[in-house]
Protein backbone atom coordinates (compact mmCIF):
# COMPACT_ATOMS: atom_id res chain seq x y z
CA UNK A 1 0.00 0.00 0.00
CA UNK A 2 1.49 3.57 0.81
CA UNK A 3 3.26 1.92 3.88
CA UNK A 4 2.63 1.64 7.80
CA UNK A 5 3.30 5.02 9.83
CA UNK A 6 4.45 2.26 12.87
CA UNK A 7 5.15 5.32 15.13
CA UNK A 8 1.31 5.63 15.85
CA UNK A 9 0.22 4.50 19.04
CA UNK A 10 -2.47 1.82 17.37
CA UNK A 11 0.42 -0.14 15.77
CA UNK A 12 2.35 0.37 19.44
CA UNK A 13 4.59 3.60 18.87
CA UNK A 14 5.44 6.08 21.16
CA UNK A 15 2.37 8.25 19.39
CA UNK A 16 4.03 11.75 18.70
CA UNK A 17 4.55 13.90 15.92
CA UNK A 18 8.34 14.35 16.71
CA UNK A 19 8.53 10.41 16.46
CA UNK A 20 6.88 10.35 13.15
CA UNK A 21 9.33 13.17 11.72
CA UNK A 22 12.37 11.53 13.47
CA UNK A 23 11.36 8.19 11.52
CA UNK A 24 10.52 10.29 8.29
CA UNK A 25 14.07 11.30 8.33
CA UNK A 26 15.64 7.69 8.22
CA UNK A 27 16.21 5.95 5.05
CA UNK A 28 16.43 2.13 7.57
CA UNK A 29 13.60 1.02 9.32
CA UNK A 30 14.29 1.95 13.07
CA UNK A 31 15.68 -0.72 15.13
CA UNK A 32 13.42 -2.58 17.75
CA UNK A 33 15.01 -0.75 20.29
CA UNK A 34 15.01 2.54 18.72
CA UNK A 35 11.87 3.18 20.82
CA UNK A 36 9.88 4.45 17.66
CA UNK A 37 8.21 0.95 16.54
CA UNK A 38 6.79 -1.65 18.18
CA UNK A 39 8.67 -5.16 16.77
CA UNK A 40 5.92 -7.37 18.38
CA UNK A 41 3.82 -5.00 15.97
CA UNK A 42 5.58 -4.05 12.85
CA UNK A 43 8.22 -6.95 11.82
CA UNK A 44 9.61 -5.58 8.66
CA UNK A 45 8.70 -4.63 5.32
CA UNK A 46 10.36 -2.35 2.59
CA UNK A 47 9.43 0.76 0.37
CA UNK A 48 9.92 -0.47 -3.30
CA UNK A 49 9.43 3.27 -4.80
CA UNK A 50 10.00 6.05 -2.22
CA UNK A 51 8.32 9.65 -2.27
CA UNK A 52 8.30 10.92 -5.82
CA UNK A 53 7.12 7.32 -7.48
CA UNK A 54 4.12 7.28 -9.91
CA UNK A 55 3.66 4.96 -12.66
CA UNK A 56 1.01 6.73 -14.26
CA UNK A 57 2.05 8.52 -17.12
CA UNK A 58 -1.08 10.51 -17.68
CA UNK A 59 0.10 12.42 -13.78
CA UNK A 60 1.73 15.77 -14.31
CA UNK A 61 3.86 13.81 -11.54
CA UNK A 62 4.58 10.85 -13.35
CA UNK A 63 7.77 9.20 -12.16
CA UNK A 64 8.35 5.93 -13.04
CA UNK A 65 11.73 5.28 -11.75
CA UNK A 66 11.66 3.52 -8.34
CA UNK A 67 13.99 4.68 -5.49
CA UNK A 68 13.97 1.85 -2.76
CA UNK A 69 15.12 1.52 0.78
CA UNK A 70 14.21 -0.55 3.78
CA UNK A 71 12.12 1.96 5.51
CA UNK A 72 7.98 1.44 4.63
CA UNK A 73 6.20 4.63 6.11
CA UNK A 74 3.74 6.01 5.19
CA UNK A 75 3.74 9.06 3.91
CA UNK A 76 1.95 12.20 5.13
CA UNK A 77 0.26 12.88 2.16
CA UNK A 78 -0.82 9.70 1.99
CA UNK A 79 -2.36 7.94 4.73
CA UNK A 80 -4.13 5.14 2.80
CA UNK A 81 -1.88 1.91 4.26
CA UNK A 82 -1.72 3.19 7.89
CA UNK A 83 -5.58 3.60 7.62
CA UNK A 84 -5.86 0.22 6.19
CA UNK A 85 -3.44 -1.75 8.68
CA UNK A 86 -5.00 -0.36 11.66
CA UNK A 87 -8.36 -1.85 10.42
CA UNK A 88 -6.15 -4.86 9.87
CA UNK A 89 -4.32 -5.06 12.78
CA UNK A 90 -4.34 -2.06 15.04
CA UNK A 91 -4.21 -2.35 18.72
CA UNK A 92 -6.76 0.67 19.05
CA UNK A 93 -6.11 4.10 20.62
CA UNK A 94 -7.30 5.19 24.52
CA UNK A 95 -9.56 8.18 24.33
CA UNK A 96 -6.08 9.90 26.53
CA UNK A 97 -3.72 8.55 23.33
CA UNK A 98 -2.76 5.55 25.06
CA UNK A 99 -2.14 2.32 23.03
CA UNK A 100 -5.00 -0.20 24.05
CA UNK A 101 -3.62 -3.17 26.13
CA UNK A 102 -6.38 -4.52 27.64
CA UNK A 103 -9.02 -7.55 27.02
CA UNK A 104 -10.73 -7.06 23.16
CA UNK A 105 -13.46 -9.65 24.55
CA UNK A 106 -14.44 -7.10 27.48
CA UNK A 107 -15.53 -4.28 24.55
CA UNK A 108 -18.26 -3.28 24.39
CA UNK A 109 -19.95 -0.82 21.70
CA UNK A 110 -20.01 1.90 24.62
CA UNK A 111 -16.34 1.44 25.64
CA UNK A 112 -15.49 0.93 21.59
CA UNK A 113 -17.47 4.56 21.43
CA UNK A 114 -15.13 6.48 24.35
CA UNK A 115 -11.97 5.26 22.07
CA UNK A 116 -9.87 7.19 20.22
CA UNK A 117 -9.16 5.27 17.50
CA UNK A 118 -11.18 1.28 17.40
CA UNK A 119 -8.60 -1.72 17.37
CA UNK A 120 -8.66 -3.68 14.41
CA UNK A 121 -10.31 -6.87 13.39
CA UNK A 122 -7.38 -8.81 14.46
CA UNK A 123 -5.35 -6.62 16.77
CA UNK A 124 -2.91 -9.16 17.47
CA UNK A 125 -1.80 -10.27 14.11
CA UNK A 126 1.83 -8.92 13.22
CA UNK A 127 1.52 -6.47 9.96
CA UNK A 128 4.99 -6.44 7.52
CA UNK A 129 4.26 -3.18 5.30
CA UNK A 130 5.29 -3.29 1.86
CA UNK A 131 5.06 -0.06 -0.21
CA UNK A 132 4.09 -0.05 -3.53
CA UNK A 133 2.84 3.95 -3.94
CA UNK A 134 4.85 7.16 -3.98
CA UNK A 135 2.81 10.12 -2.01
CA UNK A 136 0.42 9.78 -4.86
CA UNK A 137 -0.53 8.38 -8.29
CA UNK A 138 -0.45 4.54 -9.34
CA UNK A 139 2.18 1.64 -9.05
CA UNK A 140 3.52 -0.82 -11.25
CA UNK A 141 5.51 -3.08 -8.63
CA UNK A 142 2.83 -4.51 -7.47
CA UNK A 143 3.99 -8.15 -8.85
CA UNK A 144 7.49 -7.09 -7.16
CA UNK A 145 5.87 -6.70 -3.71
CA UNK A 146 4.08 -10.14 -4.03
CA UNK A 147 7.10 -11.69 -4.64
CA UNK A 148 8.01 -10.42 -1.06
CA UNK A 149 5.70 -11.65 1.04
CA UNK A 150 6.51 -15.28 -0.62
CA UNK A 151 9.98 -14.74 0.61
CA UNK A 152 11.08 -11.86 2.72
CA UNK A 153 14.41 -12.24 3.14
CA UNK A 154 15.23 -13.53 -0.35
CA UNK A 155 17.16 -17.11 1.00
CA UNK A 156 14.17 -19.54 -1.10
CA UNK A 157 12.68 -20.80 1.92
CA UNK A 158 8.77 -19.26 2.02
CA UNK A 159 8.37 -20.63 5.69
CA UNK A 160 8.82 -17.05 6.67
CA UNK A 161 5.83 -15.97 4.66
CA UNK A 162 3.32 -13.97 5.06
CA UNK A 163 -0.28 -15.61 6.04
CA UNK A 164 -2.04 -12.92 4.68
CA UNK A 165 -1.48 -10.11 1.94
CA UNK A 166 -4.22 -7.21 2.02
CA UNK A 167 -4.71 -5.49 -1.20
CA UNK A 168 -6.68 -1.94 -0.92
CA UNK A 169 -5.54 -1.70 -4.76
CA UNK A 170 -6.24 -2.50 -8.13
CA UNK A 171 -6.82 -1.39 -12.23
CA UNK A 172 -10.49 -1.00 -13.56
CA UNK A 173 -11.58 -3.00 -16.31
CA UNK A 174 -8.00 -5.11 -16.13
CA UNK A 175 -9.09 -8.91 -17.85
CA UNK A 176 -9.34 -11.77 -15.74
CA UNK A 177 -6.15 -13.23 -17.14
CA UNK A 178 -4.39 -10.41 -15.88
CA UNK A 179 -0.71 -11.36 -15.43
CA UNK A 180 -0.57 -10.29 -11.89
CA UNK A 181 -3.70 -12.61 -11.24
CA UNK A 182 -1.45 -15.12 -12.11
CA UNK A 183 0.82 -14.16 -8.93
CA UNK A 184 -2.02 -14.07 -7.02
CA UNK A 185 -3.08 -17.42 -8.28
CA UNK A 186 0.72 -18.92 -7.57
CA UNK A 187 0.78 -17.12 -3.90
CA UNK A 188 -2.54 -19.41 -2.84
CA UNK A 189 -0.93 -22.71 -3.79
CA UNK A 190 1.76 -21.30 -1.71
CA UNK A 191 -0.51 -20.62 1.23
CA UNK A 192 -0.83 -16.90 1.04
CA UNK A 193 -4.47 -16.05 0.80
CA UNK A 194 -4.93 -12.35 -0.84
CA UNK A 195 -7.79 -10.18 0.04
CA UNK A 196 -8.47 -7.96 -2.59
CA UNK A 197 -10.32 -4.79 -2.88
CA UNK A 198 -13.12 -4.81 -5.70
CA UNK A 199 -12.97 -1.23 -6.67
CA UNK A 200 -14.80 1.74 -6.23
CA UNK A 201 -16.51 2.27 -10.08
CA UNK A 202 -20.00 1.50 -9.37
CA UNK A 203 -22.27 -1.16 -11.20
CA UNK A 204 -20.83 -1.83 -14.30
CA UNK A 205 -20.30 -5.61 -15.28
CA UNK A 206 -16.26 -6.14 -15.63
CA UNK A 207 -15.59 -2.68 -14.46
CA UNK A 208 -14.00 -4.55 -11.20
CA UNK A 209 -10.61 -5.36 -12.50
CA UNK A 210 -7.15 -7.00 -11.41
CA UNK A 211 -6.01 -8.36 -9.08
CA UNK A 212 -9.61 -8.28 -7.52
CA UNK A 213 -10.83 -10.78 -10.41
CA UNK A 214 -8.29 -13.32 -10.00
CA UNK A 215 -9.29 -17.06 -9.64
CA UNK A 216 -8.00 -17.58 -5.61
CA UNK A 217 -8.58 -14.15 -4.26
CA UNK A 218 -10.90 -13.25 -1.52
CA UNK A 219 -12.35 -10.14 -3.40
CA UNK A 220 -14.71 -7.45 -1.26
CA UNK A 221 -17.16 -5.09 -1.80
CA UNK A 222 -18.62 -1.66 0.05
CA UNK A 223 -21.14 -2.01 2.30
CA UNK A 224 -23.01 0.53 4.90
CA UNK A 225 -22.71 -1.44 8.11
CA UNK A 226 -25.24 -0.12 10.84
CA UNK A 227 -22.83 2.32 12.56
CA UNK A 228 -20.08 5.21 10.61
CA UNK A 229 -17.69 7.79 12.15
CA UNK A 230 -17.60 11.47 10.87
CA UNK A 231 -15.58 14.51 11.65
CA UNK A 232 -16.76 17.21 14.16
CA UNK A 233 -17.37 20.57 12.97
CA UNK A 234 -17.35 23.49 15.18
CA UNK A 235 -20.19 25.95 15.12
CA UNK A 236 -18.80 28.76 16.82
CA UNK A 237 -21.45 31.36 15.92
CA UNK A 238 -24.39 32.69 15.90
CA UNK A 239 -25.44 31.59 19.40
CA UNK A 240 -28.92 30.17 18.45
CA UNK A 241 -26.98 27.01 16.31
CA UNK A 242 -23.48 26.78 18.18
CA UNK A 243 -22.08 23.46 19.11
CA UNK A 244 -21.24 20.66 17.26
CA UNK A 245 -21.97 19.17 13.86
CA UNK A 246 -21.19 16.20 12.23
CA UNK A 247 -19.71 16.15 8.60
CA UNK A 248 -16.47 15.22 6.50
CA UNK A 249 -13.10 17.22 6.49
CA UNK A 250 -11.52 17.45 2.86
CA UNK A 251 -8.61 15.07 2.66
CA UNK A 252 -5.76 16.68 0.82
CA UNK A 253 -5.37 19.21 3.70
CA UNK A 254 -2.53 18.83 6.41
CA UNK A 255 -4.73 19.46 9.64
CA UNK A 256 -2.27 17.88 11.98
CA UNK A 257 0.47 20.55 10.57
CA UNK A 258 -2.00 23.76 10.10
CA UNK A 259 -1.67 26.95 12.07
CA UNK A 260 -4.81 26.69 14.13
CA UNK A 261 -5.74 29.77 13.36
CA UNK A 262 -6.42 28.92 9.81
CA UNK A 263 -8.74 26.65 10.89
CA UNK A 264 -11.68 29.04 11.99
CA UNK A 265 -13.34 31.19 9.57
CA UNK A 266 -16.69 33.30 8.97
CA UNK A 267 -18.76 31.90 6.10
CA UNK A 268 -20.37 33.68 3.55
CA UNK A 269 -22.69 32.25 0.23
CA UNK A 270 -21.56 31.22 -3.23
CA UNK A 271 -23.44 33.85 -5.50
CA UNK A 272 -26.15 32.09 -6.98
CA UNK A 273 -25.13 32.30 -10.46
CA UNK A 274 -21.72 30.31 -9.65
CA UNK A 275 -23.51 28.28 -6.44
CA UNK A 276 -21.26 25.12 -7.03
CA UNK A 277 -17.82 27.36 -7.49
CA UNK A 278 -17.26 25.35 -10.57
CA UNK A 279 -16.40 28.62 -12.53
CA UNK A 280 -13.98 31.88 -11.24
CA UNK A 281 -15.51 33.84 -8.97
CA UNK A 282 -14.94 37.83 -8.95
CA UNK A 283 -11.30 38.49 -7.83
CA UNK A 284 -11.36 39.42 -4.15
CA UNK A 285 -14.64 38.64 -4.10
CA UNK A 286 -14.43 36.22 -1.01
CA UNK A 287 -11.40 37.72 0.31
CA UNK A 288 -10.79 36.32 4.03
CA UNK A 289 -14.08 34.38 4.40
CA UNK A 290 -15.38 31.06 4.21
CA UNK A 291 -17.59 30.12 1.59
CA UNK A 292 -20.83 27.87 1.45
CA UNK A 293 -20.76 25.83 -1.96
CA UNK A 294 -23.75 23.40 -3.03
CA UNK A 295 -22.38 19.98 -3.31
CA UNK A 296 -24.49 18.55 -6.09
CA UNK A 297 -28.11 18.57 -7.60
CA UNK A 298 -30.13 15.78 -7.77
CA UNK A 299 -26.83 13.59 -7.33
CA UNK A 300 -25.30 15.13 -10.07
CA UNK A 301 -21.76 16.74 -9.60
CA UNK A 302 -21.00 19.70 -12.34
CA UNK A 303 -17.27 19.69 -11.24
CA UNK A 304 -14.84 18.11 -8.46
CA UNK A 305 -13.80 19.38 -5.18
CA UNK A 306 -10.00 20.60 -6.25
CA UNK A 307 -11.57 22.74 -8.84
CA UNK A 308 -13.80 24.34 -6.59
CA UNK A 309 -11.85 24.65 -3.88
CA UNK A 310 -9.18 26.49 -6.27
CA UNK A 311 -11.42 28.82 -7.55
CA UNK A 312 -12.48 29.82 -3.70
CA UNK A 313 -8.88 29.70 -3.20
CA UNK A 314 -8.08 32.43 -5.78
CA UNK A 315 -10.86 34.92 -4.92
CA UNK A 316 -9.37 35.08 -1.52
CA UNK A 317 -11.24 32.19 0.29
CA UNK A 318 -9.57 31.26 3.48
CA UNK A 319 -11.96 27.90 3.62
CA UNK A 320 -14.51 25.81 1.96
CA UNK A 321 -18.01 25.01 3.54
CA UNK A 322 -20.05 22.36 1.33
CA UNK A 323 -23.63 20.92 1.46
CA UNK A 324 -24.95 17.94 0.97
CA UNK A 325 -27.88 15.74 -0.39
CA UNK A 326 -27.66 12.88 2.01
CA UNK A 327 -26.61 12.05 5.50
CA UNK A 328 -24.03 9.35 4.12
CA UNK A 329 -21.14 10.27 2.12
CA UNK A 330 -20.43 7.53 -0.81
CA UNK A 331 -17.05 8.95 -0.88
CA UNK A 332 -14.66 11.26 0.33
CA UNK A 333 -13.89 15.21 -0.55
CA UNK A 334 -10.47 15.89 -1.71
CA UNK A 335 -10.13 19.39 -1.67
CA UNK A 336 -6.92 21.41 -2.30
CA UNK A 337 -3.91 21.00 0.11
CA UNK A 338 -3.73 24.82 1.12
CA UNK A 339 -7.35 26.02 2.15
CA UNK A 340 -9.21 23.78 4.45
CA UNK A 341 -13.04 22.67 3.99
CA UNK A 342 -15.61 20.77 5.38
CA UNK A 343 -18.54 18.72 4.05
CA UNK A 344 -21.89 18.82 6.30
CA UNK A 345 -24.08 16.24 6.56
CA UNK A 346 -27.84 16.57 5.09
CA UNK A 347 -29.58 17.63 8.37
CA UNK A 348 -26.60 19.95 9.42
CA UNK A 349 -26.75 21.03 5.48
CA UNK A 350 -30.63 22.42 6.51
CA UNK A 351 -29.81 23.59 10.31
CA UNK A 352 -27.22 25.72 9.47
CA UNK A 353 -27.64 27.13 5.92
CA UNK A 354 -29.89 30.27 7.19
CA UNK A 355 -26.82 30.95 9.38
CA UNK A 356 -24.50 31.03 6.08
CA UNK A 357 -27.16 32.88 3.91
CA UNK A 358 -27.27 35.94 6.86
CA UNK A 359 -23.35 35.88 6.59
CA UNK A 360 -23.27 35.13 10.92
CA UNK A 361 -21.99 31.37 10.51
CA UNK A 362 -18.52 30.80 11.98
CA UNK A 363 -17.12 27.62 12.37
CA UNK A 364 -13.85 25.74 13.86
CA UNK A 365 -11.61 22.75 12.49
CA UNK A 366 -9.42 21.00 14.42
CA UNK A 367 -7.37 17.87 14.13
CA UNK A 368 -8.51 16.52 17.14
CA UNK A 369 -12.22 16.66 15.76
CA UNK A 370 -11.22 14.27 13.14
CA UNK A 371 -13.27 10.90 13.69
CA UNK A 372 -14.80 13.28 16.94
CA UNK A 373 -18.65 12.55 15.68
CA UNK A 374 -20.74 9.51 15.14
CA UNK A 375 -23.72 8.11 13.95
CA UNK A 376 -26.04 5.57 13.48
CA UNK A 377 -26.57 4.76 9.34
CA UNK A 378 -29.72 4.70 9.35
CA UNK A 379 -29.01 2.53 6.29
CA UNK A 380 -27.31 -0.47 7.59
CA UNK A 381 -26.59 -3.62 5.17
CA UNK A 382 -27.04 -2.28 2.10
CA UNK A 383 -24.85 -1.51 -0.23
CA UNK A 384 -22.14 1.75 -1.36
CA UNK A 385 -23.29 2.80 -4.68
CA UNK A 386 -19.75 3.13 -5.72
CA UNK A 387 -18.69 -0.46 -5.10
CA UNK A 388 -17.46 -2.39 -8.13
CA UNK A 389 -19.81 -5.29 -10.27
CA UNK A 390 -17.48 -7.95 -10.89
CA UNK A 391 -16.73 -9.96 -13.90
CA UNK A 392 -19.20 -10.81 -15.91
CA UNK A 393 -18.79 -14.62 -15.16
CA UNK A 394 -18.94 -16.88 -18.69
CA UNK A 395 -15.20 -17.59 -17.44
CA UNK A 396 -15.84 -19.32 -14.33
CA UNK A 397 -15.03 -16.61 -11.76
CA UNK A 398 -17.55 -14.72 -10.13
CA UNK A 399 -16.67 -11.55 -8.30
CA UNK A 400 -16.56 -10.29 -5.31
CA UNK A 401 -17.13 -12.98 -2.99
CA UNK A 402 -17.74 -11.22 0.14
CA UNK A 403 -18.82 -7.83 1.42
CA UNK A 404 -18.18 -5.73 4.04
CA UNK A 405 -18.83 -2.12 5.89
CA UNK A 406 -16.20 -0.02 4.82
CA UNK A 407 -18.37 3.19 4.58
CA UNK A 408 -16.93 6.08 6.63
CA UNK A 409 -14.31 3.94 8.48
CA UNK A 410 -12.41 5.30 11.08
CA UNK A 411 -8.80 3.94 11.63
CA UNK A 412 -4.92 5.36 11.87
CA UNK A 413 -4.21 8.70 10.69
CA UNK A 414 -0.93 9.01 9.70
CA UNK A 415 1.43 11.92 11.25
CA UNK A 416 -0.87 12.28 13.67
CA UNK A 417 0.82 10.77 16.60
CA UNK A 418 -2.61 9.01 18.17
CA UNK A 419 -5.20 10.51 15.60
CA UNK A 420 -8.11 9.42 13.74
CA UNK A 421 -8.54 9.21 9.67
CA UNK A 422 -11.95 8.72 8.04
CA UNK A 423 -12.31 6.65 4.93
CA UNK A 424 -14.85 5.62 2.43
CA UNK A 425 -14.07 2.54 -0.12
CA UNK A 426 -13.84 -0.90 -0.93
CA UNK A 427 -10.22 -0.38 -0.09
CA UNK A 428 -11.50 0.15 4.04
CA UNK A 429 -13.73 -3.10 3.58
CA UNK A 430 -11.04 -4.99 2.40
CA UNK A 431 -8.75 -5.03 5.47
CA UNK A 432 -12.03 -6.02 7.69
CA UNK A 433 -11.87 -9.10 6.18
CA UNK A 434 -8.08 -9.71 5.80
CA UNK A 435 -7.81 -9.53 9.76
CA UNK A 436 -11.06 -12.21 9.77
CA UNK A 437 -8.97 -14.42 7.91
CA UNK A 438 -5.87 -14.10 10.10
CA UNK A 439 -8.28 -14.70 12.52
CA UNK A 440 -9.83 -17.91 10.67
CA UNK A 441 -6.16 -19.09 9.94
CA UNK A 442 -5.33 -18.71 13.65
CA UNK A 443 -3.75 -22.11 14.95
CA UNK A 444 -5.24 -23.98 11.98
CA UNK A 445 -3.52 -26.13 9.00
CA UNK A 446 -6.03 -24.50 6.73
CA UNK A 447 -5.50 -23.41 2.88
CA UNK A 448 -6.01 -20.20 1.72
CA UNK A 449 -8.98 -21.86 -0.25
CA UNK A 450 -10.40 -23.31 2.92
CA UNK A 451 -10.35 -19.96 4.61
CA UNK A 452 -11.86 -18.56 1.68
CA UNK A 453 -14.38 -20.86 1.61
CA UNK A 454 -15.02 -20.15 5.23
CA UNK A 455 -15.58 -16.84 5.17
CA UNK A 456 -18.03 -16.60 2.35
CA UNK A 457 -20.17 -19.75 3.77
CA UNK A 458 -20.63 -17.86 7.14
CA UNK A 459 -21.16 -14.51 5.50
CA UNK A 460 -24.65 -13.99 7.25
CA UNK A 461 -26.18 -10.49 6.19
CA UNK A 462 -28.15 -10.63 3.14
CA UNK A 463 -27.07 -6.90 1.46
CA UNK A 464 -29.85 -5.16 0.37
CA UNK A 465 -31.09 -2.18 -1.91
CA UNK A 466 -33.73 0.30 -1.09
CA UNK A 467 -36.51 -1.52 -1.76
CA UNK A 468 -35.20 -4.76 0.68
CA UNK A 469 -34.12 -7.09 -2.26
CA UNK A 470 -31.10 -8.72 -1.88
CA UNK A 471 -28.33 -8.03 -4.56
CA UNK A 472 -26.77 -10.92 -6.71
CA UNK A 473 -22.98 -12.49 -5.87
CA UNK A 474 -21.68 -10.74 -8.96
CA UNK A 475 -22.40 -7.14 -7.20
CA UNK A 476 -22.04 -8.63 -3.36
CA UNK A 477 -20.44 -11.61 -3.34
CA UNK A 478 -22.10 -14.24 -0.74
Amino acid sequence: DTGVDYTHASFGGPGTLEAYKEAQASEELPSADSGLIDPDKFIGGWDLVGDDYNANSDDPTYQPIPHPDPNPLDCQAAGHGSHVAGTTAGYGVNADGSTFTGDYSSLDADALAEMKVGPGSAPDAQLIGIRVFGCGGSSAVVGQALDYVLDPNGDGDFSDRADVVNMSLGSDHSPANDPENDIVDALSAAGILSVVASGNAGDVTDVGGSPGNSRSSLTVANSVGSHVTLDKIQVDAPEDVAGSASGQYSANFNYTNADPAALSGEAVMAPADNAFGCEAFEEGSLEGKWVWLQWSEGGEFPCGSGVRFNNAEAAGATGVLLDAESNLFDAGIAGNATIPGAQFTLDESNRLRPAAEAGTLKVTLSPEFVGGSSSESGVGDTLNSSSSRGVHGSNGVVKPDVAAPGTQIGSVGVGTGTGTAVMTGTSMATPLVAGIAALVLEGTDYTPYEAKSIIMNTAATDIKDADGEAYGPNRVGS
